[in-house]
């Protein structure tokens, strides 16, 4: 990617900000994972 371009796939959107908290902790139930009650604000 040339140095003046900007890559739009790290901006945030709003959207992903409803879908995270929800993600998170359903893929760490799937996989057995322990998730800090920090990272999903329970």
């Amino acid at each position: 990617m040339p140095a003046d371009a900007q890559s739009t796939w790290l901006m945030p959107n709003s959207d992903d900000e409803v879908l995270l908290p929800w993600l998170i902790p359903d893929l760490a139930e799937r996989f057995g994972t322990p998730v800090p009650t920090e990272v999903v604000g329970r």
